[in-house]
């Protein structure tokens, strides 16, 4: 096998810095408390022993940031939002202000610009990892402004942790409070990697990759499951 490309995240990344960015360099060792980057981590160094093991084939590693599109709205909707949310509300969402922490600085890019990096290190053949993201960073104001049209106002992480655990332990949702942590405590990414050595950049803004999922919401949009593979004869357990 030449290569093998595979789709890690910005939460595999260790805790670091919102006041400035890394590169591919900083440690993957994830956020203690999300499952989510645990696995993340996990992945990475499976791939780790894979590349020692495997010198022959090429490795590519790609780290995008939050990855919207708006068929992806009605699943975003389930997993943050849980089913006594109804979609159309958040998305129809208007306030004068929306509480927010300081440190929910993210990083946001659209689906088709994933495609496009991981086309193009298949055709160049490139390998390691290569951090993936939209302009601007989406921070505070830019978060409040997509999601409600609203002015943040800062609001403490750790009562809005409380409140995630508290509604999670009710089933009111599935997004238990790693997801939190993992908002606040993963750091930005350069990208100068993959425009340099891919000639890759984003043609969508993460603000309009934002706007699309809010646009989803209202609409319910969503992609038709595939079929389930048990009694199709395509699976044999």
């Amino acid at each position: 096998m030449p290569q093998i490309a595979v789709a890690s995240s910005v939460g595999a990344y260790s805790p670091g810095p919102k006041s400035r960015r890394v590169d591919e360099h900083w440690p993957t060792g994830g956020i203690a408390t999300s499952h989510y980057a645990k696995h993340k981590a996990m992945n990475e160094r499976q791939l780790d022993r894979f590349e020692e093991a495997h010198p022959e084939t090429t490795v590519t590693r790609i780290r995008p940031g939050l990855v919207f599109q708006r068929d992806a709205s009605a699943e975003i909707a389930g997993l943050f939002l849980g089913t006594l949310v109804p979609m159309r509300l958040v998305g129809s969402l208007r306030l004068p202000v929306l509480p927010l922490p300081t440190s929910l600085v993210s990083q946001a890019i659209h689906a088709s610009d994933v495609a496009s990096a991981f086309a193009l290190v298949v055709e160049q053949g490139a390998g390691g990892a290569f951090n993936l993201a939209g302009e601007p960073v989406l921070g505070p104001r830019e978060v409040a402004r997509g999601v409600a049209g609203a002015r943040p106002v800062p609001f403490r992480r750790e009562v809005l942790r409380a409140i995630v655990w508290a509604t999670w332990k009710l089933r009111l949702h599935a997004t238990d409070p790693g997801w939190i942590d993992l908002a606040t405590a993963v750091p930005l990414m350069s990208t100068e990697r993959a425009r340099r050595e891919l000639g890759w950049a984003p043609r969508v803004t993460s603000t309009d990759a934002l706007a699309e999922i809010m646009d989803g919401l209202r609409t319910r949009a969503a992609k038709p499951s595939s079929a389930s593979l048990r009694g199709s004869g395509a699976l044999r357990v």
